[in-house]
């Protein structure tokens, strides 16, 4: 029996051809001190490595950028989403919706920009924008997957663009939804993402935290598909709060929220998968960071 650890893609094997040779040290913390915590492929064998500095989980041999070229032209083909919007979420609207509680009291200008790193179509960025109603909206969605025409509309501005050094200047609140996980140089995306926050400004990430699932899966004999080469990092509370605890960070920055992600599917769509989805997370209410088994991790942040 195989699990999949999510429903918008697939896994892929992949050849030594299509793959960089092992990294013996940490994408995210340099550390040399990881250890072995699950198998995603054999021949050529990847290992899950999970570091014990920072606490992340990434994958021993990295995709080419060709091969991920390749894999992401084809990202939203193998399911429905092909015919609908090109993101990783059932309800749009019910997700700016719970962004919008951590960050209306928090954010107070008339004028608000936002950037979202790896927003697909935008769909999201957009619905936030409209729940705001803000005087204007100005939304920058980078997404190397997509193609689409910039546009204003009514109060709100749209700007696309491919790659992140493409973009200038501070945002209010930076949105990193579900693309952290797939990133093989993550850290320096993660600095010039928070680099890209103006003071007082909130930052936003979501990220699959299924490590401690896979684990117990396994004991049954059950193979769950970490999805590689799309997801190649497990990122959970430990690698968050970690992160955010250093020296060289904690000073310019304050944790506003750390929980277990919004669940992504909806009842009306994926009645099974959701409903297993909020069990799983329902126990860290009364057992905190004791109990892991949550499938994902966000985190809001503010920029002192």
């Amino acid at each position: 029996m195989e699990l999949n650890a999510v429903i918008y893609h697939a896994s892929m094997h992949l050849t030594e051809d299509e793959l960089h040779q092992d990294d013996s040290t940490c994408p995210f913390c340099a550390s040399f001190d990881r250890v072995p915590s699950y198998l995603l492929q054999e021949n050529p064998k990847i290992l899950l490595l999970t570091c014990l500095n920072c606490g992340a989980s990434s994958a021993s041999r990295m995709p080419t950028n060709e091969t991920l070229f390749k894999y992401y032209n084809k990202y939203y083909i193998n399911n429905k989403m092909q015919f609908e919007k090109h993101i990783t979420f059932d309800d749009p609207p019910r997700f700016a919706k719970h962004l919008v509680k951590q960050i209306s009291e928090k954010i107070l200008e008339k004028n608000i920009t936002i950037l979202d790193f790896g927003g697909g179509d935008g769909s999201i960025a957009c619905a936030l924008g409209n729940q705001l109603n803000r005087e204007v909206v100005e939304i920058t969605v980078v997404d190397y997957s997509e193609n689409c025409l910039n546009y204003i509309r009514g109060n709100t501005k749209v700007i696309y663009k491919k790659k992140l050094d493409e973009v200038m200047g501070q945002f209010n609140l930076v949105i990193a939804s579900a693309v952290i996980e797939h990133l093989p140089n993550p850290n320096s995306t993660l600095i010039e993402l928070l680099a890209h926050l103006q003071p007082g400004g909130i930052f936003y990430a979501r990220t699959p935290s299924v490590l401690p699932l896979m684990k117990i899966c396994s004991v049954f004999g059950i193979k769950w598909d970490f999805t590689y080469p799309a997801h190649i990092h497990d990122l959970g509370q430990e690698f968050w709060e970690k992160y955010f605890q250093n020296p060289n960070i904690s000073p310019h920055f304050k944790v506003l929220d750390s929980r277990p992600s919004i669940v992504e599917t909806s009842f009306k769509m994926h009645f099974f998968r959701t409903l297993a989805a909020y069990a799983l997370k329902l126990p860290w209410i009364l057992l905190g960071r004791r109990y892991k088994l949550v499938g994902g991790w966000e985190i809001f942040v503010q920029r002192a």
